[in-house]
């Protein structure tokens, strides 16, 4: 789990916000790694949820590519490791966050 995971599940714990966190979609979990969408795709069959209730929260380009191709919305954040190249904003996600708590009012 990535430290934005963490700070998600604090910021969402303290708003008494009931949130499905899956830890099982991960990239080794499917013989693809992202951008593909086989490790988020993984993770709804494992919670038995529509890819398109889904909301994935990315910290580099490829986890906004793979939430698009799982048909996922996704949220890019300006924190965590932001891999090398273009900015967050840039990345073409349905919203972009500076903090975990910005993330409640995209819900």
């Amino acid at each position: 789990m990535s430290q934005a995971d963490w700070k998600l599940r604090a910021a969402t714990s303290t708003l008494a916000v009931a949130t499905t966190m899956a830890e099982s979609g991960q990239s080794d979990s499917t013989p693809h790694i992202k951008p593909h969408p086989a490790p988020l795709l993984h993770a709804t069959r494992q919670l038995a949820l529509e890819p398109a209730r889904c909301w994935y929260v990315g910290d580099d380009l490829r986890d906004v590519q793979a939430a698009h191709a799982a048909g996922m919305r996704a949220v890019a954040v300006e924190y965590g490791y932001l891999g090398t190249g273009s900015a967050p904003r840039d990345w073409n996600a349905h919203a972009v966050i500076a903090h975990p708590m910005e993330l409640i009012a995209h819900l």
